[in-house]
């Protein structure tokens, strides 16, 4: 059936838990498939950039990863079957690449395959 389910999750919604979740999580779990929460981030226009810390990109990512993983550990489901991604919105490629077994991907490693 479904081998790879990916959930877009908008942190900035304030429900309890993502729109979509408990079916990407029964569809994951009757087709044995893996379940991949994904967030993309804005990216800041180059004119607000002077506004903005200068680890500003990595302070969002690592909040949105932080969110995500809070969102998988509640997810009854094998640690080597979810993983999460927090990608700039200029970077759309890694989606749907599969993480390695056990192990959960930043926006970084996805992107070097590190």
């Amino acid at each position: 059936m479904f081998k790879r389910i990916i959930l877009a999750v908008d942190l900035a919604e304030p429900a309890k838990g993502p729109k979509g979740l408990p079916q990407a999580l029964e569809l994951a779990k009757v087709g044995g498939g893996d379940l991949r929460l994904v967030n993309v981030q804005p990216v800041v226009p180059a004119t607000f950039m002077e506004y903005v810390p200068a680890d500003f990109d990595v302070e969002q990512n690592k909040r949105a990863k932080e969110a995500l993983d809070a969102i998988l550990d509640a997810v009854d489901l094998p640690a080597e079957r979810k993983s999460a991604a927090a990608e700039r919105a200029e970077s759309t490629t890694s989606f749907c690449r599969k993480p390695r077994i056990g192990t959960r991907i930043s926006s970084s490693s996805a992107l070097t395959g590190r």
